[in-house]
């Protein structure tokens, strides 16, 4: 199908000449806006006011004081839109079409709804469209009319700068280009919003379903002492292919969960140990291999796993329906657009990218948590370790306490003698003065011989 939405855009030049509206030979710009705004009104098919003789509607300060509504002056209004180019004015040309399939279904018919519909769309967004190529909304003048072509309505519309001064250079392709985005924004606003809901509910359940794989995937890890797993790190790297655990997800087959948790530990020993651990972040050649192996279990589970598959094609289709509202797959001839087809798988490419950039970042939380349990574990062990040295010391300076304070208390202790044995004691010291005194020999006399 052609572009939902076609949009051209022209700024005339003052000083120039425009292709006459027959299509034969050109006219002075002033002379043709002119023409160019009674042909808008008056043309046939044109959707007519009632009870006047043309459509033409807008903000002109001529016409209705520079207030949005009704043109009843047509010839007048032409009048001042040729006065303002005589003066130097740029005009902007500007011609709007729904497509076939769309404009009934969004309200934008030649019913007096549908003409409402259109002249909202104007107002509600001529002064951005005046913005994108210099002009204020305060000083921003049109005049549009909407008439059946085709089968189909277009809008054409006519702005300028009232009061213009120096007109700022503008890109005129990526002005146009902006402006159609715009446009589309507002009149797919329904579809937009439920593309794009449709796009993050999907999303949102293949990453709750990857939770899911990685709860699976890394529980066995997260319960690995520290040791048993500093002993598997080092077989894993002299032996690739060893037996990770047993199978903990079904849906997966046992050699790719095996091979994609060995991928998993060897990717930890690469990773940064300081600053912020996000894939963005990450060093290119890293960043490659999580990317490598975030893609490889997106591709897996969409073969293993029916309902992951079922949401993974929602998240394309919405992704490709919402560029579609952009970009046409067919020329208005019905052939292939080369430019349109590039630029829908581009967004689903786009898409797919945000969802393994998504679960990228849960792969790293959930390489990250690997750190930290086994820091709890190793943490545990030595607490465990520092607790039977504690235990021990403790045991031992509780005992030689006791033993200091039992060799103590016995040093204090007076010593308790058998009944009696004072008295005893006392007699045999009386006994021995006795005999120092009294002794049999005479010492003295002795002596003095």
């Amino acid at each position: 199908m052609a572009s939902p939405l076609i949009f051209k855009h022209r700024q005339r030049n003052p000083r120039g000449f425009v292709k006459s509206i027959s299509g034969k030979g050109s006219l002075p710009t002033n002379q043709w806006a002119y023409k160019y705004v009674l042909y808008m009104g008056r043309r046939e098919g044109v959707i007519k006011h009632d009870e006047l003789n043309h459509g033409l509607f807008g903000k002109a300060e001529h016409n209705n004081k520079n207030n949005f509504g009704i043109i009843h002056n047509i010839t007048g209004t032409a009048d001042y839109v040729k006065k303002k180019v005589e003066e130097g004015t740029y005009i902007y040309d500007n011609i709007i079409s729904i497509s076939k399939e769309d404009f009934e279904r969004l309200g934008y018919d030649d019913s007096p709804k549908g003409v409402e519909a259109w002249q909202h769309l104007v107002k509600n967004n001529v002064s951005k469209m005046a913005d994108k190529v210099g002009i204020l909304a305060s000083r921003v003048e049109y005049v549009a009319a909407v008439h059946i072509e085709g089968g189909k309505p277009n809008l054409h519309l006519l702005f300028w700068d009232k009061a213009q001064g120096i007109r700022p250079f503008y890109n005129y392709k990526k002005t146009a280009s902006e402006i159609r985005a715009d446009l589309i924004k507002y009149v797919y606003a329904d579809d937009i919003k439920i593309f794009s809901e449709s796009k993050t509910t999907a999303r949102n359940a293949l990453l709750e379903g990857s939770k899911d794989w990685n709860k699976a995937t890394f529980d066995h890890i997260y319960k690995m002492k520290k040791s048993d797993f500093a002993k598997l790190k080092d077989e894993i790297e002299t032996n690739p292919t060893i037996m990770v655990g047993k199978v903990l997800n079904r849906n997966i087959p046992n050699s790719y969960v095996d091979e994609t948790r060995i991928k998993i530990i060897q990717i930890m020993e690469k990773l940064p140990k300081t600053g912020r651990l996000s894939f963005g972040f990450l060093p290119p050649e890293i960043k490659a291999e999580v990317q490598e192996l975030a893609e490889e279990i997106i591709e897996d589970l969409s073969k293993t796993n029916p309902d992951f598959n079922e949401e993974f094609d929602n998240y394309k289709k919405s992704a490709r329906n919402l560029a579609k509202l952009y970009h046409a797959e067919q020329m208005a001839d019905g052939s292939p657009n080369p430019k349109g087809i590039v630029a829908i798988d581009m967004a689903e490419k786009r898409a797919v990218d945000d969802l393994t950039k998504r679960l990228a970042n849960q792969l790293l939380s959930s390489i990250k948590k690997i750190d930290h349990n086994q820091y709890i574990h190793g943490k545990d062990e030595y607490s465990k370790q520092q607790n039977k040295i504690i235990q021990r010391n403790t045991t031992m300076n509780l005992l030689a306490e006791l033993f200091r304070t039992s060799r103590e208390e016995n040093r204090r202790k007076p010593v308790r003698l058998p009944t009696g044995s004072t008295d005893r004691i006392e007699a045999r010291r009386d006994k021995r003065k006795e005999l120092e005194t009294s002794s049999g020999n005479n010492w003295g006399e002795d002596w003095d011989r």
